[in-house]
C-alpha cells in the first residue's frame, strides 16, 4: 500500500491512505495537494462521515508525528512502522501535560 520515499525531511515513508482506528472511528491519512504555508502535509480525515480530526505535525523523528483533538484538547503521538512480515502499523500514544509543577523555570539573579 504504501512506498519508501526519501525526502529532505526526515518523514520517511509517504504514510498517505494509512488506515487509523481511533476513538471508535476509521480515519484516513491524508495528504493535502498544495502547499499550503505553515499546514503540515498530512491530516487525519474520516471519509465514511467526511470529518477532519487533525493535522499530523511531524515531530523531526522518522514517521513520527502529533496530533491533537480539539474538542478535548488532548495531544497524541502517532508512530508508522513496518514489524515482521513487512506488516504495516502504528502505534498511539497519549501525552501529558506534567504542569508547571514538573517544569523546569529559569530566573535571571
Amino acid at each position: 500500500m504504501n512506498t519508501e520515499t526519501t525526502t529532505n525531511n526526515n518523514q520517511g515513508k509517504d504514510i498517505k491512505g494509512f488506515k487509523v482506528v481511533f476513538n471508535g472511528k476509521v480515519w484516513t491519512v491524508l495528504k493535502r495537494k498544495n502547499d499550503l504555508g505553515k499546514k503540515p502535509a498530512y491530516y487525519l480525515y474520516d471519509t465514511r462521515n467526511k470529518t477532519y480530526l487533525s493535522s499530523l505535525y511531524h515531530t523531526g523523528e522518522t514517521n513520527t508525528f502529533i496530533f491533537d483533538v480539539k474538542e478535548t484538547k488532548e495531544q497524541y503521538l502517532i508512530r508508522f512502522f513496518n514489524n515482521e512480515g513487512n506488516n504495516e502499523g502504528y502505534e498511539i500514544e497519549p501525552l501529558k501535560w506534567r504542569g508547571w509543577d514538573n517544569a523546569t523555570v529559569f530566573r535571571r539573579s
